[in-house]
């Protein structure tokens, strides 16, 4: 015999799974709407997500690039295949290069670290165009400041080299915040007044 108190409880039940159920369905449409929202062009341009073993290939083949110009006294990339010379823009290059191959493991944290830590060594010891800023062109064989040809050379500066190359050291200051102290030390070194003067 079905009392009111077991109706009243079996009631209860269903309500209780309907509730609880719904709230699966909604708890689940809440996340795909925004899983949606997160991949879609509005906040995100250009491909995102996990790489195809084909893109993944791709960069290893494009890491090569760094790896056959590196020089391990300097810690320099050159600007062009077996070339002798590099600038604040290729340096900005190899800073994003060695993020994207540490974060896709195509280098080891010990790699990156020790090619990292040699950059940002050249950028804390070399010579200024005027002693100021950062020169257009350096050695890769020995950090002097040269022209395009190699020559030993104070041969000016760019500001939008300059300029791509610390955003390249603000997001590794922000990925990386244990290089933040060497990434100031660098930048603390050179005077912009001449950059930004428009007179």
């Amino acid at each position: 015999m079905i009392t009111k108190y077991s109706l009243k409880l079996v009631i209860t039940c269903l309500a209780c799974t309907s509730i609880l159920s719904g709230c699966g369905l909604l708890l689940r449409s809440i996340v795909d709407s925004t899983n949606y929202v997160n991949n879609s062009n509005i906040f995100r341009q250009g491909q995102h997500g996990e790489l195809s073993k084909d893109e993944l290939e791709e960069a290893k083949i494009a890491w090569k690039y760094f790896d056959n110009n590196y020089n391990l006294a300097t810690g320099m990339i050159s600007s062009i295949d077996h070339g002798t010379t590099t600038s604040m823009w290729d340096i900005a290059d190899y800073i994003a290069a060695l993020v994207s191959a540490q974060q896709l493991e195509i280098i080891s944290n010990i790699q990156f670290d020790e090619r990292l830590t040699k950059i940002l060594t050249f950028l804390n010891t070399m010579q200024l165009f005027d002693n100021k800023i950062p020169n257009k062109y350096y050695s890769v064989m020995n950090g002097d400041k040269v022209d395009l040809n190699g020559t030993r050379a104070d041969y000016g500066w760019s500001a939008v080299e300059i300029g791509r190359l610390l955003i390249w050291l603000k997001i590794l200051s922000i990925r990386y915040p244990n290089y933040s102290e060497y990434i100031d030390k660098a930048i603390l070194r050179w005077s912009f007044c001449d950059i930004i003067d428009i007179s």
